[in-house]
């Protein structure tokens, strides 16, 4: 995946999700449906895979396919969140959000720390 505007859409999706990777799944979902760009970036790697996967199983002889051979494809049904529109591109400078990856989840440890600290502090006495 070395395209930088898959990476860029990747962070973008982080820090649309606040750091949430599960919420950053779904909108990258939502924005790779209207984006054929952000789809190819994001399937490119994996295409390989998928031509030789589905090759082998149509090409696969009568006898080793299961008892049903006619079968519809499965859709993964997509959660239905809705997605945030897009920002416009570059609205932050690379390194600041670099930045503002970096700082993500800080403020959880610096509080832990914290309290370690305060607990330490009243043992002591």
């Amino acid at each position: 995946m070395s395209d930088s505007y898959t990476s860029a859409k990747i962070k973008e999706a982080l820090v649309a999700s606040q750091g949430s990777r599960a919420r950053a799944q779904d909108i990258l979902l939502g924005w790779a449906q209207a984006d054929d760009r952000l789809l190819r970036g994001l399937v490119e790697p994996y295409l390989k895979g998928i031509v030789t996967g589905t090759i082998e199983r149509v090409t696969k002889p009568a006898a080793e396919k299961s008892v049903t051979t006619v079968q519809a494809p499965v859709r993964v049904p997509v959660a239905k969140v809705p997605v945030p529109k897009p920002a416009p591109p570059c609205e932050l400078s690379p390194e600041a959000l670099e930045k503002a990856l970096s700082l993500m989840g800080q403020g959880h440890c610096r509080r832990v720390r914290a309290r370690r600290r305060l607990r330490r502090d009243r043992h002591r006495r």
